[in-house]
């Protein structure tokens, strides 16, 4: 990323290739549109299937809905990051890449307390209640 002052300009890893610039872009949208489609079918089927209906699963729902937003919102923000818009507007340009930053990191944290749920769940099956507290 080049932040002059009065500008957003993306530089990208291999340089200034069109076609390369091209697939790259291409990319990420396919990746967006695969990530939507995949991530609203796991909300799916939690909502319509009572047995889904735990709370490890809900995690994992709210880590889809996470991964629909950046798939919506964020890898959009990269693209037109991409292309250098927004052109000459630095501000613009600052929240564009905040809102990606900030939409990557929730999917993160919710890994996080996925696998922190996981972990206890697995403590809770195994140790007297008392252990299960002593390990939090």
């Amino acid at each position: 990323m080049n932040v002059t002052p009065g500008s957003c300009t993306a530089e990208m890893p291999y340089g200034y290739q069109p076609r390369m610039r091209a697939l790259c872009i291409a990319t990420e949208l396919v990746i967006a549109v695969l990530a939507i489609i995949g991530n609203f079918l796991v909300c799916l089927a939690v909502s319509r299937n009572k047995t889904l209906r735990t709370v490890t699963n809900y995690f994992l729902v709210s880590l889809s809905v996470a991964d629909v937003l950046v798939g919506l919102v964020a890898i959009p923000c990269a693209v037109l990051t991409d292309l250098g818009r927004p052109h000459h507007d630095l501000p613009l340009c600052l929240v564009l890449l905040s809102i990606l930053m900030v939409l990557t990191q929730v999917g993160a944290s919710n890994l996080v307390v996925l696998g922190i749920d996981c972990r206890l769940e697995s403590c809770r099956a195994r140790a007297p209640p008392i252990i299960v507290y002593i390990l939090i």
